[in-house]
């Protein structure tokens, strides 16, 4: 039926009468290229459609099933995914030439039975392989008031498929990659709408990012306080993302990064090593094997120096960990029956025949990692990640002499 389709773009608000969307958001976007799936049914209103679009330069057909079946559905999302995967070598050139990146207008006002479905999936997908800007519409023609029917743009709801898999990304594997893209997208969408003026947004990209270079560098104290600078800023960020509701749960994932926060990672405490000790543990489980026993091996110098009192106000300082380092390795040397060097700390630490151990064990372990297998006795990969994962689980064990 005909009807005043309206689009309303921040303070922009534009009209067009017509019985096709298509022809509206033809008029509203200027686009370069229409692709039209039709199903038999749809066919004989193509035509009409056709019609009125005559003047298009690029007008495509694109027959689909009705999508009964699963394969149907497959064979609908692989055709919606295929015209767009094929333009891609087409017009690499002439984007990669434009300041600003393609546009794709995705409307599933006529989707027929699952097809909105799948479609909103191909959409998933796409973003994922295509550096393009996506945008998603619907003709509400049941919500129309005085023959005027909205067209309501969906883009917001299809970011929420991009954070799931960002913050999933990040707080499992500490991967910022997904994070940076999706934010620098999003600020760069707001600002070119005029729907807002982002002020955490980047900030928000640059601490994550940060955090990430922290962790993968085995940097503990900086790890400590740029998680607990991440997670002070969610707040404000669900504020400004208000607009999607349901990213304030989904954020709320980055409060994990609180268990290897703690309030002065300069100074060495209980606290600060049982932060440590957490971030360890996040290292091994995100499959950051080397890193996490890098750092175990850190920690253990820190927990004598503790347990010891040994210049605890100078725990950073080289000479300070330097001795601690010969003593558990003239330690380990005196249970084999090898010759060592003796040092003031020997007494202290002999009867700590755990810590021994397991500084010898640690030592072996981060060795082979460190020199990349590079040797005949090498262990295997399977071995490595089972040998760190009992280290790391006696570290643990240590935590109740904090």
């Amino acid at each position: 039926e005909e009807t005043i389709y309206v689009y309303e773009e921040g303070e922009h608000k534009r009209e067009y009468k017509t019985e096709f969307i298509q022809e509206a958001l033809n008029h509203f976007f200027n686009p370069k290229e229409i692709v039209v799936f039709v199903t038999e049914g749809a066919k004989e209103t193509y035509e009409s459609l056709k019609n009125r679009l005559s003047n298009l330069t690029k007008l495509t057909q694109v027959e689909i099933p009705d999508g009964k079946n699963p394969k149907e559905m497959w064979e609908i999302f692989d055709k919606i995914c295929g015209v767009l995967e094929d333009k891609k070598d087409e017009e690499q050139e002439e984007v990669e030439k434009a300041r600003d990146k393609e546009t794709i207008v995705f409307d599933i006002t006529h989707g027929f039975r699952s097809i909105p479905f799948i479609s909103f999936l191909a959409i998933g997908y796409l973003k994922q392989i295509r550096d393009v800007n996506l945008k998603v519409v619907y003709g509400a023609f049941e919500a129309k008031v005085d023959e005027k029917t909205p067209i309501i743009d969906l883009t917001d709801f299809s970011t929420i498929l991009d954070w799931i898999t960002a913050v999933n990304a990040f707080v499992k594997y500490s991967n910022a990659v997904e994070i940076g893209r999706i934010v620098e997208e999003i600020h760069q969408r707001l600002r070119r709408e005029g729907r807002a003026e982002p002020r955490i947004l980047k900030s928000f990209a640059s601490k994550v990012k940060e955090l990430s270079y922290a962790i993968h560098l085995s940097r503990p104290i900086d790890s400590s306080k740029k998680a607990k600078e991440v997670v002070e800023i969610i707040p404000s960020l669900i504020e400004e993302l208000g607009f999607v509701p349901p990213l304030s749960k989904i954020l709320k994932e980055f409060e994990k990064f609180k268990s290897f926060s703690c309030d002065k990672p300069n100074e060495l405490s209980s606290e600060t090593l049982k932060a440590q000790l957490e971030l360890i543990n996040y290292q091994m489980n995100s499959g950051l094997i080397l890193q996490a026993i890098e750092l175990a091996r850190e920690w253990l110098v820190s927990y004598c120096i503790h347990i010891l009192s040994y210049r605890r106000g100078e725990w950073l300082k080289r000479d300070v960990r330097e001795t601690i380092e010969k003593t558990l390795g003239a330690l380990v040397k005196k249970e084999r029956g090898e010759e060592y060097t003796p040092t003031g700390l020997m007494d202290l630490l002999s009867n700590n025949r755990d810590v021994i151990e397991l500084w010898n064990k640690l030592s072996n372990l981060r060795n082979d990692l460190a020199h990349c297998g590079m040797s005949k006795d090498a262990r295997s990969i399977s071995k490595i990640h089972k040998n760190a994962s009992d280290l790391i689980g006696e570290l643990n064990r240590m935590r109740e002499t904090l």
